[in-house]
């Protein structure tokens, strides 16, 4: 343990005590993780290596995911000397994906976490795990019926782990995270109701690499409105954007992707913005 200032000891016990809670709870078991190579996913495979009999990183990889995330995980599980599978699905032949209505992310996930259920069936393990954290529960998350209809695991859901908790457990134990921003879907950049298409991800990822070579910021997302881009940084990043030479490079980049109107959100990041659009009635079950 790490010598702490007397002000910290009290923290640290607390998230020793989840650490405690995570680690029994994966105790003497075969264990599947779906790793994505993020933060929470990280954690959740650290606490299983801890004390598991057997674990098993598996990542699914669709064009719904950046590029970059693949080679994240096959970083870190061989640093890990961690067993990988890589399950490659494509999401864009699933008509009730690419509708891309309120509740894609049910569709989504139940395909994603079916095709992991029938694959380990095949083979003795004794839980299947996902880092969905106490936090996310704040967002709307049809996904989250996907997983408990396929009996998925979630323990920090489970333990009331919120981010915040699992960002201190990673700083305390000092799990090298090796993909720092959080790791999330391209299909959340683009508006409900509008069809996705492998040209629209790819467009939303090239804009959000060029932003990234250009300036550093952090929490960016390019959301997707159709001919228009909405661009989210962290507020204190919304300066660096607005430059002019910054500025130009950016609104001549995204015209040749097709945007006609570039905007950038005064608010700032604000995770799962686009789920404002989603009435109060399709809240989660």
């Amino acid at each position: 343990m790490r010598e702490t200032q007397k002000g910290e000891l009290m923290l640290m016990r607390e998230e020793e005590q989840i650490w405690e809670k995570l680690t029994n709870f994966f105790a003497d078991k075969s264990v599947v993780i779906a790793f994505s190579g993020g933060l929470d996913s990280t954690v959740l495979l650290e606490a299983a290596l801890e004390k598991a009999k057997k674990v098993l990183a598996v990542f699914i990889k669709t064009d719904l995911i950046q590029n970059e995330d693949e080679e994240v995980v096959k970083e870190y599980t061989k640093k890990r000397n961690v067993e990988l599978r890589i399950f490659r699905i494509n999401l864009l032949d699933n008509k009730d994906v690419i509708k891309n209505d309120a509740i894609r992310c049910y569709y989504c996930k139940k395909t994603l976490f079916s095709k992991v259920k029938e694959e380990m069936s095949k083979e003795n393990f004794d839980i299947v795990a996902e880092g969905t954290n106490f936090t996310d529960l704040s967002d709307y998350r049809p996904g989250l019926k996907a997983i408990k209809e396929l009996e998925i695991s979630s323990p920090f859901i489970e333990f009331g782990v919120s981010k915040e908790q699992i960002k201190k457990i990673a700083e305390y134990y000092s799990f090298p995270i090796l993909k720092k921003g959080a790791t999330t879907c391209l299909a959340t950049r683009i508006a409900y109701n509008i069809e996705i298409t492998k040209e629209r991800l790819e467009r939303i990822e090239e804009a959000e690499i060029f932003i990234n070579n250009l300036v550093e910021v952090s929490s960016l997302r390019v959301r997707d409105h159709g001919d228009l881009a909405r661009i989210e940084v962290n507020p204190s990043a919304i300066v660096k954007l607005v430059e002019p030479e910054i500025r130009k490079k950016i609104i001549e980049t995204f015209n040749k992707k097709g945007f006609k109107y570039i905007t950038l959100d005064l608010e700032g990041y604000v995770q799962g913005s686009m789920n404002r659009e989603i009435q109060q009635d399709t809240k989660n079950e």
